[in-house]
Parts: structure tokens; sequence; C-alpha cells
């Protein structure tokens, strides 16, 4: 059970900004509201109560309908809250208003990767590629939709792109990294992976995927390191402390392996993979009741495995 994880990257509040800022930090989006109320003539002494940033951007919409901007804005707070078909309406209707806008095909084609519609991304980020060649961000978005559809060589090419434009776009050679390591190639891919730390050393990401390539190849030493500089880095890393438990099952480290799932289970409850392997390794050390609970939590959360467990040993 191993997880690679991509870099996460913001969607895009300018048209103007580096990938390189999108990658490290978040333009503010109060600072943003400060504009967008500027721009629409607005007075920032106006003795108003704002609840939250998204009522900042309701109110915006009601006094600047005609803005594309505010759609935009408003379309990024519902994408960073989860509310993916809230946000696609809103840059359907900032596209509506702005056509030749390269962001909000970009932003949008972000929406539809995060609901899974790769055909529907791909088409996006193509035609914000094509509104403005030499994107960045829409060259490294495009590779990891092709690479979540299998189209691994051609991920790995829209990567190059991005790398080329921007040769210190971490988040790229750790994507570029991914794509290597998914195909076989796990000498070049921890090349990327070392790449990018050496790029943003507080990459937990990068560290994470360097050490599973480690684990992969048996070099379970190395892998534990950086599985421990991952969850040093971000110690709510789910899917570092998962994996660690991996390669900690593997040196014979059975109790800190438990303790590992255990981390893994408090911070994502619904971890179902999680309560199965911790489960086998009770039930290896011949504990076996408590073996049963995890299974059953398992099985409960929709583990097939951990079902299948409960009416093996049972």
């Amino acid at each position: 059970m191993f997880v690679l994880n991509t870099g996460a990257i913001t969607m895009q509040t300018t048209a103007d900004m580096p990938a390189t800022s999108a990658v490290h930090g978040t333009v503010k989006v109060i600072m943003a509201a400060l504009l967008v109320m500027l721009c629409a003539g607005m007075s920032l002494a106006r003795n108003v109560v704002w609840k939250d940033e998204l009522t900042i951007w309701d109110d915006a919409i009601r006094k600047s309908p005609d803005k594309a901007r505010v759609y935009n804005f408003r379309g990024i707070r519902f994408g960073e809250t989860g509310q993916l078909e809230r946000a696609l309406v809103l840059y359907t209707r900032m596209i509506a208003r702005e056509p030749s806008d390269h962001v909000a095909y970009y932003n949008r084609g972000i929406v539809w990767g995060k609901m899974k519609k790769y055909d529907e991304a791909l088409s996006d980020l193509s035609r914000s590629l094509a509104l403005k060649p030499g994107y960045t961000l829409a060259y490294y978005e495009r590779s990891k939709v092709n690479g979540e559809m299998g189209r691994v060589e051609l991920a790995l090419l829209d990567a190059d792109a991005a790398i080329e434009l921007d040769a210190s776009f971490a988040a790229a050679y750790n994507e570029r990294g991914i794509l290597l390591g998914r195909s076989g190639r796990p000498m070049q891919a921890l090349k990327e992976f070392t790449t990018t730390i050496a790029l943003d050393p507080l990459s937990a990401d990068a560290y994470n995927n360097r050490a599973v390539t480690f684990e992969m190849m048996g070099r379970l030493d190395r892998a534990q390191s950086d599985y421990e500089k991952a969850v040093s880095i971000d110690p709510l890393f789910v899917a570092a402390y998962a994996n660690r438990a991996e390669n900690l099952k593997k040196m014979g480290r059975i109790e800190d392996a438990i303790a590992d799932y255990a981390r893994a289970i408090s911070l994502r409850q619904d971890y179902a993979q999680a309560y199965y392997e911790r489960g086998e390794l009770y039930r290896k050390t011949n504990r076996i009741g408590t073996a049963m609970n995890d299974y059953r939590q398992a099985c409960k959360l929709g583990s097939k495995y951990g079902c299948e467990a409960i009416g093996r040993y049972q």
C-alpha cells in the first residue's frame, strides 16, 4: 500500500502570477477582495461587517455582476472549500463574460480534474494553453491529468514543458518523478525527487515519494529516513504514516508499524486500508480479538479484504 503524492497547486487568481508563486504560496484572498472593491469603485471606509470571505464575493458579484474577475475569486473559494459544482458554475459564467481569459479555463480545468472528469479537464487546460502558449501552470496541471488517465508519455511531455519554461518549478519535478516511477524508471524518479527537495526543502510530498521509491528498491533504511523527514515537515501527513508503517513492517519493527497505522487512523478515521493492515499485524502477533475489531471496522468502511478476513478468521 504505497501512496505517492503530487504537489498541490492553488487555483490562479491573476493572469500574471508566476508558476513558482502559485506553488509556494497562495495570494491572500482578502487582499484580492480589496483590489476588487477598489476596481468596482467601492469605498473601503464603508461600515460593513463581513461574515466571511464567501460573503465578500457574494457582495462583490451583486454590486459588479459584469466584472468577470469576481466570479473567478468566488470560484476559487468554492474550490478550496470542496464546493466543486458551485465553482464550476462560476468559472463557466466567467468564461461566458471573458471567453479569451486563459486563467478561467485553467481554473475550471482544475475543478474538472478534482471531479475526475478528465476529458473535460484536458479540454479546458488545452484551451488555456491555446489562449496563452507557454502557460507553465497549465502544462503542469495537464501533466497531472494525463498521468491520472494512464497516458504517461504525454504526461511526461507536459512536465518537461513546464520545467523548460521554469527550471525552478519544484512541483513539476515531483510530478515527473511520479510519472517515471510509474513507468518503471526508479533511478530517474529518485533524481527528480532529489531535485524537488533541493528546490523546495520543505516538500513533504517529495520526501514521501522518494521514500516510496527507496522502499520499492529495497533500500529500507533510506526510505525510513525520508519518511521521518516527511512527517516532521507535515505531522498531519496521513499517507506518509501509512507508508512508513509498511516500511517498518518490512524492517521487522511490528509495534512501531502498528503505532504508525494508529496515527494514520487518528488523522483519517475512514481509512479502511489502514484498519485492515493493522488488523493483519495484530493477527500475526496473536492478538486475534483486537485484529477482528480492525477487520470489522475495515469491512464497515468498504474494504473487501476486511470483510473476507472476518469470514476467514472468525
